[in-house]
């Protein structure tokens, strides 16, 4: 399996245009497009000095999405412009709405809005709806353009249409609606991800879903046409990053550890492109609280990527994740178009940060027994000249330690934290360290070799104080495993 990476990302700006802009009474039902779905033609008058137009288009009870740039497109003899749109539900009340943009980008507000109810199969090639009923007022715009100006609407009489303009074609036909779902497991042990959210997304509406215990979604429902499912999850790390996985990292650049595809999406959380002691780094400041998010985690406004693993269906296309420091392209899934149930559409989920794959989703976070026989101790203080004071962290009968995370306090009002170091054989380890304002000090070592610990210390914090410092031992973890706290 290849992961893309790189890229940029795409922003929308939406602002006013202030114009003259009306959907008139043009709406009509042409031919049957798909199964199940019908084509449509919209109208309107053209507008000045505009780049394009844009439609919207949502069904009764939703909200428009992202519309369609439709560009600039000409007028028939008549004055009129005309465009025909795809693939319309059946049995649904569809609304359009018009926007016009200029050559900046900045968008008008909405048109009025024209809705359409198809509830048969049209007679022929060009059957139309039964001749609409006049309408009173509808909303426009400023009837002049300009591109700096924000748009202000008054009510205008314009052609004739009907509040719900209403196709009744010959025969009657329901269009089918299609099941879609799937599960959502984690990339390293298949364990299910619960409350992933997934979004269908079509251009006229959006629906949403989660994943329960199991890690399985569902959509009841969905029309014919084409549709985006994306899956999105939101917190929900549960310790599964730590200094464990920065020593991996280490431990991949120096050629003794190998990586598949989703370990190095997972920790090449600083999206440069490339492995590094870098993304090392990253991993023992987010393990200690220095930083909130790893750089890819910021960029995707998540702290997790999902590859898609379908099964296929004909027209059904996936773009995998594609992250970088400044940009994040979600993996999704497409189909263009939807014309049969959709079953197994499946996601693998990775948490940024974690190759070691030992996220879990009960509470306590990664899986974590306590380690046999392990004990974390504090010796010392001990006093040397100019007031300073060595306290040293050991780990006693650990045959291969490769990471290190611990956890002390002390009291901050008689004693100052000047530095923490390892020695002996943990001196070329990586080191990071964080001491807030409460006296609690965050530490996190990694290694790119095992390391014999014996009975040497691995760390050596120093203190200023006028008298022994009084430092706390509150919790340690060996390669990622809970130890013992010696008395």
């Amino acid at each position: 399996m290849g992961v893309a990476r790189g890229g940029a990302a795409r922003s929308v700006r939406r602002a006013s245009v202030r114009l003259s802009l009306a959907l008139v009474a043009g709406l009509c039902v042409l031919t049957a497009s798909r199964a199940g779905a019908l084509d449509a033609r919209i109208a309107w008058r053209p507008v000045p000095n505009v780049a394009g137009y844009r439609l919207y288009l949502r069904l009764l009870g939703q909200s428009f999405g992202s519309g369609v740039d439709l560009g600039l497109l000409s007028a028939d003899p008549d004055g009129i412009i005309r465009y025909v749109t795809h693939g319309l539900p059946l049995g649904i009340t569809n609304i359009f709405a018009l926007t016009a943009y200029n050559a900046a980008g900045r968008e008008s507000a909405f048109s009025n809005e024209l809705s359409l109810l198809v509830i048969g199969t049209p007679s022929g090639p060009a059957a139309t709806p039964t001749p609409p009923a006049t309408a009173s007022r509808t909303w426009t715009a400023s009837p002049t353009a300009s591109r700096t100006s924000t748009a202000t609407r008054t009510n205008t009489p314009v052609a004739t249409r009907t509040a719900t303009p209403t196709a009744t074609p010959s025969a009657t036909f329901t269009g089918p609606r299609y099941a879609v779902g799937g599960q959502v497991t984690y990339y390293a042990t298949g364990q299910p991800v619960p409350d992933t959210t997934l979004t269908m997304q079509s251009w006229f509406t959006t629906m949403t879903a989660s994943t329960d215990n199991t890690g399985t979604y569902g959509f009841p429902g969905a029309n014919v046409g084409d549709w985006q499912l994306q899956p999105d999850k939101v917190g929900d790390v549960n310790n599964g990053v730590s200094a464990l996985d920065a020593a991996w990292v280490l431990q991949r650049i120096a050629g003794t550890r190998d990586f598949n595809d989703l370990q190095t999406l997972a920790c090449e959380v600083t999206g440069n492109g490339s492995l590094s002691s870098l993304d090392a780094v990253r991993i023992l400041e987010y393990t200690v609280g220095d930083i909130a998010n790893v750089a890819v985690a910021t960029s995707c406004g998540t702290d997790w990527g999902f590859i898609p693993q379908p099964l296929l269906l004909p027209g059904e296309q996936v773009t995998l994740p594609l992250v970088s420091a400044t940009s994040c392209q979600p993996g999704s899934i497409s189909f263009s178009p939807l014309t049969s149930a959709a079953p197994q559409q499946d996601f693998i989920a990775v948490l940024f940060g974690d190759c070691t794959g030992n996220w879990d989703t009960s509470a306590g976070g990664a899986l974590r027994v306590l380690a046999p026989n392990i004990r974390a101790r504090l010796d010392g203080p001990r006093e040397r000249p100019g007031g300073r004071w060595l306290v040293e962290l050991h780990v006693d009968d650990v045959d291969s330690l490769e990471a290190l995370e611990a956890h002390l306090a002390y009291d901050r009002a008689a004693a100052t934290l000047e530095d923490v170091h390892a020695v002996g054989v943990a001196s070329e380890a990586l080191l990071y360290y964080r001491d807030d304002t409460s006296g609690v000090v965050s530490l996190a070592m990694a290694s790119a070799q095992p390391l014999a610990t014996g009975t040497r210390p691995l760390l050596v914090l120093v203190f200023s104080a006028d008298s022994a410092p009084q430092v706390r031992l509150l919790d340690t973890l060996a390669n990622d495993e809970p130890v013992g706290l010696a008395e």
